[in-house]
């Protein structure tokens, strides 16, 4: 089974789509947590809509945190953590699924941003063809953990103790648990 973490901050505008899109899900042997993040806006109203596990922090506790209290309670073999801020594929938990059962060895999984954004305009685009040249020649290992959309043996987690708290906001909290497991 796959717990899918998704740490939540004032989203209201995008925690829709993305709940929508997960569980449009081809794949459905799954869990769904989102951690509210102590939201100021109408997240929680959101997060309620839904048939999820949602935990609501009682303070400001930052992604890191969210992300940790999430994979605490979490169920399944493998963690997947999204940004409230994406969207994934009819095939992305399956994908994600069988990629850790094709390969036992497997540990850590990475996703990176379709070449086709969501969000229209330049930069979007841009920073989509950038991941995208990025990941091109590096599919089977990367040194970058993306907090957006990665895969990680719950074992594996629970034993690198997991995010940094100490990132209080969505900065690198990410890349410094990717430099953890890759050592």
């Amino acid at each position: 089974m796959l717990s899918v973490i998704i740490p939540a901050y004032n989203v209201e505008n995008t925690l829709k789509n993305l709940l929508d899109s997960v569980l449009a899900s081809e794949f459905k042997d799954y869990e769904l947590i989102v951690v509210d993040d102590f939201s100021r806006d109408n997240t929680v109203s959101v997060i309620k809509k839904y048939s999820v596990r949602g935990v609501f922090l009682p303070s400001r506790l930052g992604p890191a945190a969210a992300r940790n209290k999430g994979a605490e309670i979490a169920e399944g073999e493998i963690l997947v953590f999204l940004d409230a801020d994406v969207q994934v594929e009819p095939d992305t938990l399956g994908r994600i699924a069988g990629r850790f059962k094709e390969n036992p060895r497997i540990k850590v999984l990475v996703g990176t941003y379709s070449d086709v954004p969501l969000n229209r305009g330049f930069f979007p685009r841009f920073k989509a063809l950038w991941f995208e040249s990025l990941f091109l020649n590096s599919r089977d290992t990367t040194d970058s953990l993306e907090g957006f959309c990665a895969a990680i043996d719950a074992d594996v987690f629970r034993e690198s103790g997991g995010f940094n708290p100490a990132y209080k906001n969505s900065s690198a909290e990410d890349y410094e648990l990717g430099c953890r497991l890759r050592r």
